[in-house]
């Protein structure tokens, strides 16, 4: 004959769970069931303690009870892991698509999330066993369209004999009814906890329970108060419904005073209670703390601080609980920052499968060549950590950070034959080191393009697989690193097999696209928490967890109650099917089901952290519920409650209690150092371990003393003190060194910005974007054309305007190379602007040969190099001073101008300037020192043997001004 039957109902968590753990049996024929796996691997370990052999009771949840009917049955279908379901529901897309069958969603189904949100909707519906073959839930053509798609999904499942995870809870609890499996025919105890809610799956595993159990207890959250009607509206129709199968209901009573009017709980319920901003205001609360900080580190810091008082107090890691309202940034932040401070945290947290390094690296490769080429990209590559590349060339030391920096010195942004051609051009630069590495980067690199080239072919998906493992190999990825990713493509591809598509061909755009898709969309199951760990868990994922202590941190305006339950007239994605009537808001409802799982988590005490401030500092408001709860105190009561950091000291040195981290420790030792006091770092670097990264700091601290302290200058100011390096500077740069005169205007500007761009050779970084405009290039063509021109115009008069667009046309169209649309589109923009300083140019020209005071003045030479020994072209150089005091100038001039005045030819030297020009009181005053040298090479060299006199030196401004004198 059954057994009892009890109904217990309470507030969520220990004070109910604990009851049932009494009364319940604890035998070998039990049947345990919680809500989630992080429940169930914790109710085994404390059954385990109190009965031998307590890992072998079947303590399950909802998952395992469908997984032992299946197993337990024959000719069950094939359950799809997530990947497999994903290119079911893939396939139901396309067939959709081209059947006609969508007509609002056909271009959205490709953005991101659409996948998420229709997965969520054919969960519900599944859940809900809404018959495939009837209408629509509702009337409205997006909603049109998701059905469509649901039901080919359902059928191409159907076709392979397959069932997601829903779809195999509904098989699962129709087969526990018809035929359950030999070992649920016997069962002993049943018990069922923290039990919210019931699709038509779980409610006949249920009645199944019921029938065939010996005793069955379940527990439900539910509290029979009308002024909680709202918050227990999600529960109360499963509890009347087990009233009506018998079951005895018994409220949970007080445990350790935790239900108590000052108890946690009874706040907790307070707080969500219709009338309770008639109810008194309280003066404590036991076991509560609540503690503000800026978001992020602050946040992290104080949660890391708590945890660690409470190990320091003797409490169990395992019976320490931390959740968010959802795994963020902010919950990564925390989890470093316990990492950091060395706590006992369990496994890592569950991550998109893109997040991880190595897939990372192999589908940034494989999009190289689909996504344009993108020379940022390659650099990615090149330099990430993981890549190990096969081919000999670019595992010689150095070689991939030599081939990152020529590439990024190419200016080009896109394109594999740009990257090609600039790559040539720079193994022929005048300069050795550029040359250089250029020429390595040509080697690193070009492997790797024919590589991804040759994967542009359309193959079935295992062979595209085959050939994304080739790269893999290439890289030199391992099996052990990228071994979930190749589980996720298998699986997929048995599936596209299943369904008859196997042998369709992919693009390598598509199957690269595809990939970078199921690689942001799967995120692998975390590892269980071993024993021994503080537990980091989002709330859906803590479902039926208890812990002496729990912290609840990030609780931040929208979090909890979220965004979307705080407005009602947001539309529900998943309505329960055993839901009661809605009242006014059920969403809200849900939200304070799980504000009052996360109190009543705590056996003991409860701790909020919640952020202040963002990383700019504005301030930010409290979670709702948060300020609800702080609502409940008087005034003086919430000022000694609400502890708020509102800015933390880098340095730590008024809170020893937050450097907790070996990092912030010895930060703060050197600024207490700094301060005058010692004590803390003298005992740090008595560590071994510490000591290396001391002594460092030291050395920085060593040198800025000299730097500020010493009334002379020294090493550390830029003066060279060391003899072999005085030495060395000297025969680098003495009388045989060729200067230009750009470089002595770095010398006059800064001696060690000369120091360190000319001597150390230390080359800037180049981060000009894409859409940024390209002033030394558009100076270098302006130049080029400009010569041509003049020297056209000498051998053969002709209009000047449209002899230059002709010229510019010619010049733009030989280094033209279009890869794209903003390509073509940079390149438009420039040729405009060019022609309107052409433009400009010949009405300048035209002023400057008519206004010209100084005489007749006619262009004569153009480019004229002098100083260097590598062209043939070139003139010597300009040699200023003798002996050891010599010193030795190359240049470039842009034009020479011959000037007849007074019955004399005299010359003039102009520098065209596509930017501002320098003032007159720069040149007299020496600052810029290139024109007056260019007169002076002039003078000695390239016009010697006419001997003409010096009229002028200017700047031609060609983005205004035109030819303006100097001197």
């Amino acid at each position: 004959m059954p057994g009892a039957r009890r109904l217990w109902t309470g507030p969520f968590g220990s004070v109910v769970r604990e009851q049932v753990l009494r009364a319940a049996k604890v035998e070998e024929s039990s049947l345990w069931i919680v809500p989630s796996a992080p429940a169930r691997e914790q109710l085994r370990r404390e059954l385990g303690k109190t009965h031998r052999g307590g890992f072998g009771l079947r303590v399950w949840c909802w998952d395992d009870l469908w997984q032992a009917v299946l197993e337990g049955s024959d000719g069950g279908p094939a359950v799809l892991s997530p990947a497999a379901a994903r290119a079911v529901l893939g396939e139901a897309i396309g067939q959709a698509q081209s059947e006609g069958a969508l007509e609002v969603l056909g271009n959205v189904v490709g953005w991101p999330g659409f996948r998420r949100r229709l997965r969520g909707r054919i969960t519900a519906w599944t859940r809900g066993e809404r018959p495939i073959d009837g209408p629509p839930p509702d009337v409205s053509p997006a909603t049109a369209d998701e059905w469509a798609i649901h039901q080919r999904y359902r059928r191409l499942l159907s076709q392979i004999g397959a069932e997601d995870g829903d779809g195999l809870s509904v098989w699962a609890s129709r087969q526990l009814q018809r035929r359950p499996p030999a070992a649920l025919r016997k069962l002993g105890a049943a018990v069922l906890l923290d039990i919210t809610a019931t699709s038509r799956a779980s409610w006949r595993a249920l009645e199944f329970l019921h029938s065939k159990a010996r005793t069955v207890d379940v527990s439900v959250p539910y509290a029979d108060d009308e002024t909680l009607a709202e918050v227990f509206c999600c529960t109360r129709g499963l509890r009347d419904r087990l009233l009506g199968l018998g079951f005895a209901e018994q409220a949970a009573r007080s445990a350790d005073g935790l239900l108590t009017p000052g108890g946690l709980y009874s706040l907790a319920l307070d707080v969500l209670r219709s009338d309770a901003h008639r109810r008194p205001k309280r003066s404590a609360c036991p076991g509560l703390s609540v503690v503000g900080a800026p978001r992020g580190e602050g946040t992290g810091l104080l949660a890391a601080r708590r945890v660690k008082e409470l190990l320091q107090q003797g409490v169990a890691p395992e019976e320490i609980l931390v959740l968010f309202p959802e795994w963020d940034d902010g919950a990564e932040v925390v989890f470093e920052t316990f990492q950091a401070w060395g706590l006992p945290v369990g496994a890592e947290p569950p991550r998109p499968l893109a997040l991880d390094p190595a897939v990372g690296l192999l589908r940034l490769a494989a999009t190289l060549g689909t996504e344009g080429w993108q020379t940022a990209s390659l650099i990615q590559v090149l330099r990430h950590g993981l890549a190990r590349p096969t081919w000999p060339e670019a595992r010689l030391p150095l070689a991939r950070a030599a081939a990152a920096w020529a590439l990024r010195a190419t200016r080009v942004f896109r394109g594999v034959e740009p990257l090609r051609a600039a790559l040539a051009r720079d193994s022929a630069s005048d300069d050795p080191r550029r040359a250089a590495r250029a020429s390595t980067a040509r080697e690193v690199v070009e492997p790797l393009f024919r590589f991804i080239e040759a994967l542009d072919r359309p193959r079935a998906w295992e062979r595209q697989c085959e050939r994304l493992r080739t790269l893999s190999e290439a890289l030199g990825l391992g099996e052990r690193e990228i071994g979930s990713l190749w589980d996720v493509l298998l699986d997929h591809g048995m599936i596209l097999a299943e369904i008859g598509v196997g042998d369709r061909d992919w693009t390598w755009s598509d199957f690269a696209s595809e990939l970078k898709a199921l690689a942001g969309d799967l995120v692998p199951p975390p590892a269980p928490a071993p024993s021994g760990a503080v537990r980091l868990l989002t709330l859906t994922d803590a479902a039926g967890l208890c812990a002496e202590h729990v912290l609840l941190v990030n609780l931040a305006e929208g979090t909890l109650p979220n965004r979307a339950a705080a407005d009602p007239d947001l539309p529900l994605l998943d309505p329960e099917e055993d839901a009661p009537p809605p009242p006014a808001n059920p969403a809200l409802a849900r939200e304070s089901l799980r504000f009052l799982q996360a109190v009543g988590a705590a056996r003991s005490g409860l701790d909020i952290v919640y952020p202040t401030s963002d990383e700019q500092g504005q301030p930010l408001l409290k979670a709702g519920f948060l300020e609800d709860m702080l609502d409940r105190f008087t005034p003086d009561a919430r000022g000694r409650l609400d502890e708020q950091v509102t800015r933390i000291d880098p340095a730590h040195r008024d809170r020893p209690d937050l450097a907790g981290a070996t990092r912030d420790a010895c930060v703060r030792a050197v600024a207490l150092a700094c301060d005058g006091d010692t004590r803390l770092l003298a005992r740090l670097a008595g560590d071994p371990a510490l000591r290396p990264l001391l002594a460092g700091t030291a050395s920085a601290i060593r040198v800025e003393h000299d730097r500020t302290r010493l009334r002379t200058f020294g090493p550390y100011d830029g003066r060279l003190v060391d003899p072999a390096a005085i030495a060395a500077i000297g025969r680098a740069f003495g009388p045989d060194k060729v200067l230009s005169p750009s470089q002595l205007e770095t010398f006059i500007s800064c001696p060690f910005q000369f120091f360190l761009r000319y001597v150390v050779r230390l080359d800037a970084l180049d981060e000009r974007d894409e859409l940024d405009e390209d002033y030394t290039g558009r100076g270098s063509i302006l130049h080029g054309i400009l010569e041509e021109l003049e020297q056209r115009l000498l051998q053969e008069p002709a209009d000047r305007l449209g002899l230059s667009r002709a010229l510019m046309q010619e010049r733009l169209r030989s280094e033209s190379t279009v890869v794209s649309e903003i390509d073509g589109g940079l390149r438009e923009i420039e040729r405009y602007r060019i022609d309107q300083m052409l433009t400009r140019y010949a009405r300048q020209h035209e002023k400057y040969e008519q206004a010209d005071d100084s005489g007749a003045a006619r262009p004569h030479k153009f480019e004229v190099v002098f100083g260097d020994e590598r062209r043939s072209d070139s003139h010597p150089c300009l040699v200023i001073g003798e002996g050891q005091e010599a010193v030795r100038l190359q240049g470039k001039i842009d034009r020479i101008d011959l000037v007849d005045s007074d019955g004399s030819e005299g010359f003039r030297v102009i520098d065209y300037k596509t930017g501002s020009c320098p003032t007159a009181k720069d040149v007299t005053g020496a600052l810029y020192v290139q024109l007056p040298l260019y007169a002076l090479a002039v003078e000695r060299i390239v016009l010697l043997e006419h001997q003409p006199q010096l009229v002028d030196v200017g700047y031609w401004g060609l983005k205004k001004e035109g030819y303006r004198r100097i001197v």
